[in-house]
């Protein structure tokens, strides 16, 4: 059984940006939790926004 420190449900933009600042902090244990796969929401924004990450 793995223990975390912080679990973030949501792997889009929010929990994304919140896992960087938990890297940021040196949180060791986290996971970020995902219904399809991280990053899924940022795959259907309209293409004009994709400027703003690698998709």
């Amino acid at each position: 059984m793995e223990l975390f420190d912080c679990v973030v449900v949501g792997g889009g933009a929010a929990g994304i940006g919140l896992g960087s600042l938990l890297q940021e902090l040196n949180v060791k244990r986290f996971g970020i939790f995902e219904r399809a796969s991280v990053g899924a929401s940022f795959r259907m924004w309209p293409k004009e926004m994709r400027m703003i990450n690698s998709g």
